[in-house]
């Protein structure tokens, strides 16, 4: 039985990247896949994955930032022994065993640089952390969680959950030093407090997966389908370049703990590179948690189901969005017919990680995310929308609309930061506005999905009387057309209402559904991914 695990302190911090400061380190050998330590727990192996470190002063930082990866945590950076490989692979997945790699080539987050003529890495790389906001965070939380003047304060004396405030929201909108995401982050959206009060560990699920993939087949098709993404996820980036990797290694297990979790989820495409991204800031335990709450608590039910219910409502609601705040731009989209969900979608399901936006300005949408929560997804579309208005005014051909939907995050520049912030702030969605539209969205969608699934059989049944009918009864009922007229619009008035009853119920499941860790217990020790 999953229970909580009495080595708290696994893979906590960047050990490497912070300079913690490690008490009874205990390293996972690379020669194995499964170790069996501290009370029969299994972790995974890694390459220089400590256990047992304890977290550091809230003013440690990256050693060298600005420098090639020097923004990711330092375990997941390829050593120079996998970066030259001579070795061509056995297929086009392993990108990188048939040449040599440089660090060099990649910016501060591991993703390859694509230079110009006469440029270098100092000219491409970019200054992202502000040591004036960096002062100002550390000054918040050292006044907020430090008691006493004596001791420094570190982070075991931080509440795992930022208690909201009007201070805390400024600095967010400031934007989250780099290096104290990997520990602001978890506690903005509440993934630390999760991590705190669930009854089991990453490495009871750990544990479980290894049963599950050498027992179960039914993992077959969802594992598999795993395996074909992983390579696909983040082609550009470095520490998932190479199919031995330890990123690509820390994404296959983060992935498949998922499917475990949450049988009713499973996998989907966009999970994989929200869940690499967070690999390369976050330890692999922190990551799943950062994933659990994501999927449990700061988006919908059913957002990543194989009906996509959860996102279809989504995409409902930001048309009525862009027809209520943007309605010039609502207008062009109408005038053109062009249906914005078709790129918009990708956008939601990947929390904007796979919409081209430049890299520093996807974390500083995440930093919002992870505070006020899915209501951002909106803001950050409409805002995007808002920016490029007068763009979409101009245009008089279809594709040039769609062409220019679809570019428009990767249009952004680094300069657009403050101006994109700005039209966020303009925008009025919030939390609850966006939970009644849900509610109401989600029983429609619903409702119209089930009548198109019956449609075809009351269809048939109609046509049957019809034909069954004579002469004599069709002319008949020209007398009485009022009075069958009446009864058939009661009969569809009640149809409606017993299906509308029926969407209400499922949705009052669904939300039902959304259980706390401790509730998903059970699944994780009976379920084998029946999904």
């Amino acid at each position: 039985m999953f229970c909580r695990s009495q080595n708290r302190g696994y893979s906590r911090g960047f050990s490497q990247a912070t300079r913690v400061k490690i008490d009874a380190t205990t390293v996972i050998s690379d020669e194995e896949d499964w170790t069996e330590c501290n009370g029969g727990v299994a972790f995974a192996r890694e390459e220089g994955l400590s256990i047992g470190a304890t977290s550091g002063e809230i003013g440690d930082s990256f050693s060298k930032i600005g420098t090639p990866c020097s923004c990711l945590v330092a375990s997941i950076v390829p050593s120079k022994r996998l970066l030259r490989s001579d070795n061509a692979g056995d297929d086009d997945l392993d990108r990188a065993s048939s040449q040599h790699l440089c660090l060099d080539d990649y910016d501060q987050f591991g993703f390859k640089i694509a230079k110009k003529d006469g440029e270098n890495f100092a000219t491409v790389s970019v200054n992202i952390e502000d040591c004036k906001l960096r002062l100002r965070w550390l000054a918040y939380l050292e006044f907020t969680f430090n008691s006493t003047v004596v001791e420094d304060l570190t982070w075991e004396k931080v509440e795992s959950f930022l208690p909201r405030s009007e201070e805390l929201e400024s600095l967010v909108r400031a934007g989250v030093p780099h290096s104290l995401r990997p520990y602001v982050w978890p506690r903005l959206c509440g993934a630390t407090r999760r991590r705190q009060q669930a009854d089991y560990a990453y490495g009871d699920v750990l544990n479980e997966l290894k049963k599950v993939d050498d027992q179960d087949d039914e993992c077959s098709i969802t594992f598999g389908q795993i395996e074909k993404d992983l390579m696909r996820t983040l082609p550009s980036n470095v520490c998932f370049a190479k199919a031995d990797g330890v990123g690509i290694r820390r994404l296959r297990r983060l992935l498949r703990s998922i499917a475990l979790v949450f049988p009713d989820v499973g996998y989907c495409q966009g999970m994989g590179v929200i869940a690499a991204t967070l690999l390369l800031f976050l330890d692999e335990e922190n990551a799943f948690w950062m994933m659990c709450t994501i999927l449990d608590d700061l988006l919908p039910a059913g957002y990543f189901s194989d009906s996509l219910l959860g996102s279809a409502v989504d995409q409902r609601i930001f048309r009525l969005l862009i027809a209520d705040s943007l309605p010039e731009v609502d207008a062009v989209f109408r005038s053109h017919d062009i249906e914005p969900s078709l790129v918009t979608l990708h956008w939601f399901l990947t929390l904007y990680a796979s919409s081209a936006m430049p890299f520093p300005l996807l974390l500083r949408v995440w930093d919002l995310f992870f505070y006020h929560g899915s209501t951002v997804l909106f803001k950050v579309a409409l805002a995007m929308l808002k920016l490029r208005q007068e763009q979409f005014r101009t245009l008089t051909n279809s594709a040039d609309v769609f062409n220019l939907l679809s570019s428009t995050p990767s249009a952004l520049q680094l300069d657009d930061t403050e101006p994109l912030l700005c039209a966020i702030d303009q925008l009025d969605t919030d939390n609850q506005r966006l939970r009644t539209l849900r509610a109401t969205q989600r029983a429609y969608l619903q409702l119209a999905r089930r009548r198109q699934t019956n449609s075809g059989r009351r269809q048939f049944r109609r046509r049957g009387r019809c034909r069954s009918k004579s002469f004599s009864s069709l002319s008949s009922s020209l007398f009485d057309y009022d009075q069958s007229s009446l009864s058939s619009k009661n009969v569809r008035q009640t149809e409606l209402l017993v299906e509308l009853k029926q969407a209400i119920v499922e949705l009052v499941l669904e939300m039902a559904a959304a259980r706390s860790p401790a509730q998903r217990r059970p699944a994780l020790l009976q379920v084998r991914c029946c999904y």
